[in-house]
């Protein structure tokens, strides 16, 4: 395996990141490398130093043309720095972000290059998600989460829709993009995307991404479900703190809002359902200050001032406020 490497030249850039995943690294690789397009397409897999059998599997590939393997010599501790690499070095005319644990239907690319021929002002283009668990079981379906959290949009039809009404009526709210492996992109716009500060994200940085890229042209919808995303016990998501959470959500709201086309009230309606969550919670003020420390001054002065001239005013979010203020603490005693 290399020590450094270089991306050749390629309509189709499919990026691997891998870590801790020799497990299914395989049937990963089999589900890119048997893909029904056969367009002009390199395969760029970056194991960031996986402690497993990563390696093991990785050799049965590295002889193949049109497969790059790099082995970082230490772990990056950021998945995005295998993103970071694409950005700066990659000469293709669209990316695919292959998550290494993840797996797809072989007609997945041909039916996204396809959907780019048809509309040239498509910068992303994804399609449904077929949930699974670490033992290849079918629990779930990306249906149910986009229609509880996004409703404004029919996700039983293929659709374009302009990326500035896509993030107004659906990104401001979340991540309407369950999974990156289940989406094809236009490098150009991956590329402008792209911001080195997303590794300060342990959670949202995709959030943050996908509105980014959105705004750059049309997204392109499909009802197909060609994608398995794999579903583990232990996620970043179950294993991080409110506060972090709270903090990184807030930050990508404000980033988010700021895009052409979204409207200042759902940015704030956005904002206002976080803060609810936090109060309801009760969430430790000292903690998500500190965990705001991560962004800017000028982002949490300006977060701050939203709170205090619009969110306070509502009675549901005063309520909160005055029961988070007088409740008992869980720890006092009687």
């Amino acid at each position: 395996m290399s020590t450094g490497f270089r991306i050749p030249p390629t309509k189709l850039l499919v990026l691997v990141p891998s870590y801790r995943h020799a497990k299914y690294l395989a049937a990963r690789m089999e589900s890119i490398l048997s893909q029904t397009w056969k367009g002009d397409m390199h395969v760029l897999v970056v194991d960031d130093a996986s402690p497993d059998n990563t390696e093991e599997v990785l050799r049965r590939y590295e002889d193949r043309a049109n497969v790059t393997i790099y082995r970082r010599p230490k772990n990056s501790g950021s998945p995005f720095s295998a993103w970071q690499d694409v950005a700066e070095r990659a000469d293709c005319e669209f990316v695919w972000v292959a998550e290494s644990d993840d797996a797809c239907e072989l007609g997945f690319v041909e039916a996204g290059m396809r959907a780019f021929e048809e509309n040239p002002s498509g910068v992303l283009y994804y399609v449904h998600s077929w949930y699974t668990t670490s033992s290849d079981e079918l629990c779930g379906h990306s249906l149910n989460y986009l229609r509880q959290h996004f409703p404004s949009i029919d996700w039983m039809q293929s659709q374009k829709i302009a990326g500035a009404d896509y993030n107004n009526r659906a990104q401001i709210f979340g991540n309407a993009l369950p999974n990156m492996s289940s989406a094809l992109m236009r490098m150009d716009a991956f590329r402008k995307a792209f911001d080195k500060s997303y590794r300060q994200f342990r959670l949202a940085a995709d959030w943050c991404f996908v509105g980014r890229l959105a705004a750059q042209g049309d997204v392109l919808f499909d009802r197909r479900t060609d994608n398995y995303f794999r579903t583990h016990e232990a996620t970043s998501r179950a294993s991080t703190k409110l506060e972090l959470t709270c903090a990184e959500y807030w930050r990508a709201i404000s980033l988010i809002g700021d895009l052409p086309g979204v409207e200042k009230r759902n940015t704030q309606e956005s904002l206002e359902r976080t803060l609810q969550m936090f109060l309801y919670e009760r969430g430790s003020i000292t903690k998500v200050a500190k965990a705001s420390l991560n962004f800017s001054i000028g982002h949490n002065l300006r977060l701050a001032n939203r709170f205090l001239m619009h969110s306070t005013r509502r009675p549901e979010v005063k309520s909160l406020v005055r029961h988070y203020f007088t409740r008992p603490s869980p720890n006092a005693t009687a």
